[in-house]
């Protein structure tokens, strides 16, 4: 687990690059960012992207979601059984 959290932002170039600065600027950027926050809005459960597509019963398939790999170790989405 340790790997993924320390890893949860790349590098200071990436940092970079996701909020448009120079990697000098990075720290700078943040800073300002956390000093600037923007509002929350409420977005009602019928307007929400997130509920467009709502799977039910035995409808959902887990294998269909993304599967990060951290490492060469890191198992497969589909987990074969021996019975």
């Amino acid at each position: 687990m340790l790997e993924l959290v320390a890893n949860v932002n790349g590098s200071q170039k990436r940092l970079a690059v996701a909020v448009g600065v120079s990697e000098g600027k990075v720290v700078e950027e943040f800073k300002r960012r956390l000093d600037n926050p923007q509002p929350v809005i409420e977005v009602g459960r019928e307007q929400a992207p997130v509920q467009q597509i709502v799977l039910g019963e035995n409808q959902a398939d887990l294998t269909k979601l993304p599967f990060y790999l951290q490492h060469q170790f890191d198992g497969s989405a589909i987990v074969m059984v021996d019975i």
